[in-house]
């Protein structure tokens, strides 16, 4: 049986605390938000869910943030956040988890 094209496998639950420095800020093409740009450095579990930022580590990623957001974040930053990858085997992003993500001291 032939599965319909529409037929897409959502990302398993996940989630990753994330290091890294942040190398572009820019809108998300609705206006709502951000898209951060940042160049991982480290990338660990989260409880036992899966870690799907992991094998991204050395790379940069963009990271949608919602207009919400508190914490306020400059180019050249070094942070930790807690992200999640929303998407299945087509495509998908990472998204900042509500408020959690800090500057670090270098």
């Amino acid at each position: 049986m032939d599965e319909p094209e529409n037929f897409r496998v959502p990302a398993a639950p996940n989630e990753s605390v994330v290091r890294g420095r942040v190398v572009r800020i820019r809108p998300t093409p609705e206006g709502l938000g951000a898209i951060w740009d940042v160049e991982l450095k480290e990338a660990e579990e989260v409880e036992n869910l899966a870690n799907l930022a992991r094998s991204r580590v050395g790379e940069t990623v963009s990271i949608y943030i919602h207009p919400d957001l508190k914490v306020k974040i400059r180019v050249e930053d070094f942070i930790e956040a807690r992200i999640l990858f929303q998407g299945d085997e087509r495509g998908g992003a990472f998204f900042l988890k509500g408020q959690d993500v800090r500057p670090l001291k270098r």
